[in-house]
């Protein structure tokens, strides 16, 4: 595959830690009690002109939180600077403006004002009430999903089906949530399994393979039940994103993607990190505290000091502090895949949960993907409106 000089970025930019639930794994420990500061949007807006100054081909902006809905200023002001900043730079792209949001302050009238701000809202639920309010309760332990679902159920009304966040906790949640999801209507979710991170790093022992291997038997067992629901609706396909993304994978033959691309976070401190899952990974934590300008941003990514940086500068600048950041285990058959969710290692044999679940789940999809490819193809996204299916490769 020839060399792609493009490259673009996705910033999650974590507003606050303030929280009206206290779910069980949350990896950044947000909550309702205390006093938490908000992300200052001059911030916002520099890190914006920063990125923007290096020239991507697109940009995606997601707000993310603790709770976004209920920060003050609110994520409107938020979503008006971050257009206003990029409508100064117009050969990038703004591909996605979002908030990620657990839906509880997602009335009708705020949905109208997100809508006129063009922001997108992506909501948390984990499945049935069952499972999500067991995980997702506020410090009460009063449980959220009620209203989870009514404001998926209020974007519907507006034409918006919009894929969810899940997190499972434990295997046998994975065919319940996925039955949920099914049943009632959505169109997509992504199901991520429970990381060791934050409050979720004290809910069992981590050293235990046993765990995640069992999680993708259960993976395995709903990439099954998706194909054969794609099969009867095959204009109105689930799409659930780990699952697509791994069979994608092997039906590209593990090729790099075309673009460069790299997900950062911005914390409420306006720090920059590698990563948007990295609070507390001190090597990927690259800024602390400057005022966040393109210069700061060069130095922090580590590009040349040179005044006109071409975008073939910028890509080998990234691709080599990648390198420098990231490492997967020595037999991983993911790497694409995995660079960009592996912080640094020590011992490059170690095999941390989530490359266990990866591991072992690539190796179920490998093997149908040969026994029965048809089946197969229909978790992947769609084309032209319809699954991968009889006859289809993904071009």
């Amino acid at each position: 595959m020839p060399v792609n000089h493009s490259f673009g970025v996705s910033l999650v930019f974590h507003l606050s830690t303030k929280c009206n639930l206290e779910c069980v794994y949350c990896n950044v420990d947000a909550g309702p009690s205390g006093l938490r500061p908000v992300l200052d949007p001059q911030i916002l807006e520099k890190w914006l002109e920063a990125f923007a100054s290096l020239r991507p081909s697109e940009i995606a902006i997601q707000l993310h939180g603790g709770e976004p809905l209920i920060v003050d200023p609110p994520v409107e002001l938020f979503a008006a600077i971050a257009k206003n900043t990029l409508a100064r730079f117009p050969g990038t792209k703004l591909m996605d403006l979002a908030v990620q949001s657990n839906g509880l302050g997602l009335d009708e009238r705020r949905a109208d004002s997100l809508a006129r701000a063009g922001v997108r809202i992506n909501l948390s639920i984990d499945g049935p009430a069952s499972i999500h309010d067991r995980q997702r309760a506020n410090a009460a332990g009063r449980g959220s999903h009620r209203e989870a679902v009514q404001a998926h159920h209020r974007l519907r009304a507006r034409g918006s089906n919009t894929a969810v966040i899940a997190v499972v906790t434990d295997p046998l949640d994975v065919i319940p949530a996925l039955q949920f999801f099914l049943e009632d209507g959505f169109r997509g979710a992504r199901m991520n399994p429970i990381r060791p991170e934050g409050r979720a790093a004290l809910i069992r022992k981590w050293d235990d393979g046993t765990f995640m291997r069992e999680m993708a038997v259960e993976y395995l067992r709903a990439a099954k039940l998706i194909a054969a629901y794609n099969e009867r609706f095959p204009h109105a396909p689930f799409i659930e994103d780990n699952l697509a993304t791994l069979l994608e994978y092997l039906i590209d033959n593990g090729n790099e993607p075309t673009m460069v691309h790299w997900t950062f976070l911005i914390d409420d401190r306006g720090h920059l990190w590698a990563h948007p899952g990295s609070c507390g990974v001190d090597a990927l934590h690259l800024t602390r505290g400057e005022i966040p300008n393109v210069d700061v941003l060069r130095r922090a990514l580590a590009l040349p000091t040179a005044e006109n940086l071409s975008t073939t500068d910028v890509v080998t600048g990234l691709r080599q502090l990648r390198a420098r950041l990231f490492t997967v285990c020595a037999r991983c058959r993911t790497p694409n895949y995995c660079v960009p969710f592996c912080g640094p290692r020590e011992d490059v044999e170690m095999t941390g949960p989530g490359c266990v679940w990866r591991s072992e789940l690539l190796g179920y999809l490998e093997g149908w993907l040969r026994d029965d490819p048809e089946a197969a193809r229909r978790i992947a996204r769609p084309r032209d409106g319809r699954c991968l299916g009889a006859g289809e490769r993904k071009k």
